[in-house]
């Protein structure tokens, strides 16, 4: 799995599409902080994140609730992320304690970030390139629920949404200007669309519930390796 994370973080392709979106090193934007105070809330999470991996390090695009220094450095080293696995595999990885698996307990975020439970949805291109994920983290154990999982899956479409206009955008020789008045208030419709998202999300699974989901004794959509 080492070599399948290093080879999917390294492909020339994928990263030539985050450097694209000119996201990396970025300024704080209300349009994707909202979507990790939507995160917070809806989850009653520790903290949630929009985050960018490329081969050396994890750039937040948006964070809220995480302890600094790394609230104001908004970036990480890769020995402290598990946002990667997410982009290595392609799926949404669920972590219920991450202190359980000897190939997750000496990842530098449970120690320095205070990360125990984890929770990531890629943010997948149109093309299939994946940028990072919408993750949200908890500082306890924690099984997370159907629920969850439809509601951060609802967000991080949303952010790619966002991130694939932009880039469309560009495509198309427009410079890409934000209505000011987006950066201070929701768009029309925001909560709406969320939850319609996440309703349509819950639709398609035949048993989705807000129980939690059942422990497999390793990390939901990953083999466990390093």
């Amino acid at each position: 799995m080492a070599t399948s994370v290093t080879r999917s973080l390294h492909d020339p392709f994928r990263l030539a599409s985050l450097h694209r979106t000119a996201l990396l090193d970025s300024p704080l934007e209300d349009v994707f902080d909202r979507l990790t105070r939507r995160a917070v809330a809806a989850l009653d999470a520790t903290a949630a994140m929009v985050t960018l991996v490329d081969d050396k390090r994890q750039f937040f695009k948006s964070s809220v609730g995480l302890p600094e220094p790394w609230a104001s450095r908004r970036e990480t080293p890769l020995s402290h992320s598990f946002c990667k696995y997410a982009v290595a595999v392609g799926r949404v990885i669920v972590i219920d304690d991450a202190r359980r698996y000897p190939s997750l307990r000496r990842n530098g975020a449970i120690r320095d970030l205070g990360v125990v439970a984890y929770v990531g949805v890629p943010l997948t291109l149109s093309n299939g390139h994946i940028l990072g994920d919408l993750c949200a983290v908890d500082g306890r154990p924690r099984s997370w629920t159907d629920v969850d999982l439809a509601i951060l899956r609802a967000l991080a479409a949303l952010a790619t949404l966002e991130i694939e206009q932009r880039l469309s955008a560009a495509d198309a020789g427009r410079v890409v200007a934000l209505d000011p008045r987006r950066e201070m208030e929701p768009s029309p419709g925001f909560k709406e669309r969320v939850l319609d998202a996440a309703t349509r999300e819950l639709r398609r699974r035949p048993h989705g519930s807000a129980t939690p989901k059942r422990s497999s004794g390793r990390p939901e959509g990953w083999d466990g390796a390093p």
